[in-house]
């Protein structure tokens, strides 16, 4: 029976294209990730270097990722329309945002546009401030390149044997159903295979379709059912 703990943490946008960048939840050069007391932004925000183009690339495949519903962002919703007063201090043109985090659909990720400097989606009718993704969907949609160590110990080869119930399934269904660069099959072929594979497991629809999303390269999810070749696939 397939069972496992999913990993709940969450990390705000600036941090996650850091790990698209580095595979590190650090901040990469050239933007900024803003502290906020209960989503309140200074009235004029500390300037930055102009975003070098790597990072301009990951923040617009973090948003595309976004509006695709590929990856899925909560953050503190107002529609509450600010004071001129508060508006000229805190530098938001709505107030009151809420202490629960709701989830932002795809429709609000395409109408509305995302403000890196203060970490706001403002929509035509509200903002969303401190928005959130789970790290457990950045570090599957964007693995990491290995780098394998100068020198291989026994806690080294401990640590390349790790895996997870989800990693297991997904090696067996990129196995299965001949994944590749070449072979990338519809999401609903790929998710009816775990439906299959699941039976009796602990996997929901949702997991289902995250696992389906995350076996096929990040290109397909644009294009339906399309050849990749190899030499595409490798290219930035």
């Amino acid at each position: 029976m397939l069972s496992a703990r999913i990993d709940r943490a969450t990390v705000r946008l600036p941090a996650a294209v850091g790990w698209i960048l580095t595979g590190e939840f650090g901040i990469p050069t050239g933007s900024s990730a803003p502290s906020f007391d209960r989503g309140h932004a200074p009235a004029t925000p500390t300037p930055n270097a102009c975003p070098s183009a790597e990072v301009l690339q990951a923040q617009e495949s973090l948003l595309v990722a976004l509006r695709d519903d590929d990856v899925r962002a909560t953050g503190r919703l107002s529609r509450t329309p600010a004071a001129p007063c508060y508006a000229a201090q805190c530098g938001r043109a709505w107030a009151m945002h809420s202490r629960c985090y709701t989830r932002i659909t795809s429709d609000q990720w395409t109408e509305g546009t995302y403000d890196w400097a203060k970490d706001s989606l403002d929509l035509p009718g509200g903002q969303f401030i401190d928005v959130q993704v789970p790290r457990w969907m950045i570090e599957a949609f964007w693995p990491p390149n290995p780098k394998p160590p100068p020198e291989v110990g026994v806690a080294e080869i401990a640590d390349a044997a790790y895996t997870t119930p989800y990693l297991e399934l997904m090696q067996q269904a990129i196995a299965e159903l001949g994944i590749s660069a070449a072979n990338q099959p519809k999401k609903d072929t790929v998710m009816e295979w775990f439906r299959q594979k699941a039976g009796g497991a602990s996997l929901s629809e949702n997991h289902i379709r995250h696992l389906a999303t995350f076996v096929r390269l990040p290109h397909s999810q644009k294009g339906g059912n399309r050849k990749w070749s190899a030499a595409s696939a490798e290219r930035p």
